[in-house]
């Protein structure tokens, strides 16, 4: 599984990279056009922890998560073919995308739209999204269409209605993730990677001393938290960050006095299993070993096998 982690410039996106990966990115790179951190983390799993304990020789094998950090998005970015060619290439290639809001007030760190508002940031990442989608299709809707008048293909006019259809969605500002699409059209615009077609963990990033406001901040932006393919979640990036790296043996300890039920990363895992649909089992095999020997049940008896699992 790879998720792409996205937001506004001074949102948090590194911070919250640094926290789920427990690496320290550098926090101050906002371009878009540097290239992208990537790490790869373990998925944490009590049940293999344990069946490891008791079977300590045994192969362990977690499962993994793909994290990619780009660059920081702003108004007009996709539009600029610099900037577009390996930014949006960061972002296709991810299963899910993680876009970060920033909700924190620090002076020190001044937003770029001047003031804190969620909902707009929203916006402006959607917005980014559509134009990105849009241009793809209008290019690959005008060649398609040739195509058709020409050679008279059903499956190519068919993608042709599907692109459509999307084209139709994106000119009323709707993602084409909260299309209705059978198994069929989405697998013939599968290839094309569409930003609003992403399922989005939309992560609002609040302050440190914020972390019993989570059910107000959700009542609050209701209108951008909830939709099709979309998961809310609550969280303090810049004290995940610190957890993080912290012992281990301190890290429960800190949470609890903070309040914190859950650290970002299993939070994050299981919002991120909940989007794509996808559960995590283990699977596991163990020898044990058998002997059979002959006994004399009796001194007149004949010897029989007795079978004894050791």
């Amino acid at each position: 599984m790879k998720i792409g982690i996205v937001g506004l410039s001074q949102s948090g996106k590194s911070t919250l990279f640094n926290a789920l990966t427990s690496t320290m990115s550098d926090l101050h790179a906002h371009s878009g056009k540097r290239d992208a951190h990537i790490s790869i983390v373990k998925v944490p799993d009590a049940r293999l922890d344990r069946l490891y304990e008791l079977y300590p020789t045994a192969k362990k094998t977690n499962a993994t998560i793909e994290y990619v950090d780009v660059g920081g998005l702003g108004k007009g970015a996709t539009q600029r073919k610099g900037f577009q060619e390996q930014f949006l290439a960061n972002l296709r290639n991810v299963d899910a995308l993680c876009c970060i809001l920033r909700c924190f007030k620090n002076e020190a760190v001044p937003h770029d739209e001047g003031s804190i508002d969620p909902a707009r940031d929203w916006r402006i990442i959607e917005d980014e999204f559509l134009f990105s989608d849009m241009a793809i299709l209008e290019n690959r809707i005008e060649r398609l269409s040739s195509e058709v008048k020409k050679l008279k293909d059903a499956l190519k006019q068919k993608e042709l209605e599907v692109l459509q259809k999307c084209s139709a969605a994106l000119e009323e500002e709707k993602p084409i993730r909260e299309l209705d699409l059978s198994d069929e059209e989405e697998k013939l615009i599968r290839g094309f990677q569409f930003l609003t077609q992403k399922p989005i963990l939309l992560v609002f990033n609040i302050g440190e001393d914020e972390i019993d406001t989570e059910a107000e901040l959700l009542q609050q932006n209701a209108t951008i938290a909830e939709g099709k393919n979309r998961i809310p979640v609550v969280l303090s990036a810049n004290l995940e960050m610190e957890i993080a790296q912290l012992p281990d043996d301190d890290k429960s300890v800190f949470q609890e006095e903070m309040g914190i039920v859950e650290p970002a990363l299993n939070k994050m895992i299981r919002h991120c299993y909940d989007l794509l649909g996808l559960m995590s089992y283990c699977s596991f095999t163990c020898s044990i070993g058998v002997s059979f020997r002959l006994v004399p049940l009796c001194p007149g008896c004949a010897p029989r096998w007795l079978h004894a699992q050791g």
